[in-house]
């Protein structure tokens, strides 16, 4: 059984395709979840959490994409660290950051890849919280362990390694 945090989920849909994906709400919040108690955990950090989901579009992706890292093309999931300066002035839940997800490229990444939609859905859910707490996968080594921490995480939701390497 999957671990549980005190996490608050914004899920925004700004694309309207995602609205025919509103069964996949559930899993997107049990991967949330999953996530965030676990990266919780290991980094010694205790909530209660706020994180925000936006189900964006491929345009929309990229669009962030060249504005805040450069690249000129669309890109499954993106996260967004926030970073209080002024942590004295928090109340409520702390704010981790924002995930935007991009729906065509994850469609078919899915469908090249062979991976159900939903389990493609919620392991990106997984990486940009697994970023939101500071883990990268930038160096080989940070990569292993980040990929590691996925497949734990997610094998507590039934939900096979992403990784074609296992």
């Amino acid at each position: 059984m999957p671990q549980s945090t005190d996490l608050t989920l914004d899920l925004i849909v700004s694309h309207e395709a995602w609205s025919d994906l509103k069964k996949l709400e559930a899993l997107i919040k049990q991967a949330a979840n999953a996530a965030c108690a676990s990266a919780s955990k290991l980094r010694g950090v205790n909530g209660p959490f706020e994180v925000a989901i936006n189900l964006s579009n491929d345009e929309q992706v990229k669009a962030l994409n060249h504005q805040f890292r450069g690249k000129d093309k669309a890109s499954n999931v993106l996260s967004f660290p926030f970073k209080n300066e002024f942590p004295e002035l928090l109340e409520g839940p702390e704010p981790l950051g924002d995930i935007i997800l991009a729906l065509e490229t994850i469609t078919l990444e899915a469908k090249n890849e062979d991976k159900l939609l939903g389990h493609h859905i919620a392991h990106l859910v997984v990486h940009g919280i697994l970023h939101l707490f500071d883990y990268s996968h930038e160096e080989l080594s940070e990569a292993g362990e980040m990929e590691e921490l996925e497949r734990q995480i997610l094998a507590s939701l039934q939900i096979p390694s992403p990784y074609h390497d296992d």
